[in-house]
């Protein structure tokens, strides 16, 4: 669970209490966490659907946000009006996301990751994955939806990513050492060791 890092109280969170407010009103943690799977599972297909085709850029990102979390989170989609932060890491503040995602999203545009080959994609990929999880736009679920989103561009170039080879702990270190030391590398391990081609058949 990302933390909370801010002088005043959360909005987001029941008075009181580390549970996110909820539409079905739930007040524990585990139970509002097995809720989330299984409400985000149930609207994957529809978040699938939408993205299709559309520009990837943080409207694409508040669209998979939105559709899946629409029955947990009445915040679905929104960009994160709190700062946070998770040990160590502050990410962007909420000013920030929109001309930051900008940024980056106008630079992923240009650069035209389709022209690459699968060695120099690796790295990118690395690269924009690193840079984007700075941002955490929601004050919830941006790891999954962050995850979707990279599924759907590497999906346009032919590939699927294979997250199920990434321990989960490993990739969380791999995002705090590309941040705090600007050191890919270890980001660029596990999209090497993830990355597929899809086979057609």
């Amino acid at each position: 669970m990302t933390s909370y890092w801010n002088t005043k109280s959360d909005p987001y969170q029941y008075p009181n209490s580390s549970v996110l407010k909820n539409l079905p009103g739930i007040r524990k943690a585990c139970v509002l966490e097995a809720f989330e799977q299984r409400a985000t599972a149930l609207r994957l297909d529809d978040m699938m659907k939408a993205i299709a085709g559309v520009p990837v850029n943080l409207a694409m990102w508040q669209t998979i946000h939105r559709i899946l979390f629409q029955d947990v989170y009445d915040w679905a989609g929104q960009i994160r009006i709190v700062q946070l932060a998770k040990s160590h890491t502050v990410f962007a503040m909420p000013e920030h996301i929109a001309p930051e995602a900008k940024r980056i999203f106008d630079m992923l545009e240009r650069e035209n990751l389709a022209l690459l080959n699968r060695n120099p994609l690796v790295l990118r990929l690395a690269c924009y994955f690193g840079e984007l999880n700075v941002l955490h736009p929601f004050r919830e679920g941006n790891g999954r939806t962050q995850k979707l989103l990279f599924d759907e561009i590497v999906r346009r170039y032919g590939y699927e990513i294979r997250w199920e080879k990434m321990d989960v702990d490993v990739l969380l270190q791999a995002v705090v050492t590309a941040f705090h030391k600007q050191d890919y590398a270890p980001l660029e391990k596990l999209f090497n060791m993830a990355l597929q081609k899809i086979v057609q058949g």
